[in-house]
């Protein structure tokens, strides 16, 4: 998980990627579901990278959306049920 602000999200969803795929290989799990984890929505001019993570990167994404549950995109809400219950 990355604390984010407006100012900082890009990068720090930029250091969860390349985190989640050192962990990844490190941890020898060639099959495992890498999630992006934040702390906030991404503001609304950087929603784009919500994108480019699940369709260009193919990885799953959440963040804290009201401080009791995880929030993501509906398209990978199914894939992220075991984080969200």
């Amino acid at each position: 998980m990355k604390s984010t602000t407006n100012d900082n999200v890009h990068a720090q969803i930029r250091r969860a990627i390349s985190q989640l795929y050192e962990y990844r290989y490190l941890q020898r799990v060639p099959d495992a579901k890498l999630v992006v984890v934040v702390e906030n929505p991404p503001p609304q001019e950087k929603r784009w990278i919500v994108d480019y993570v699940v369709k260009d990167r193919q990885l799953l994404i959440a963040w804290d959306g009201d401080r009791t549950s995880l929030q993501c995109p509906t398209a990978i809400g199914r894939e992220l049920r075991f984080l969200t219950r």
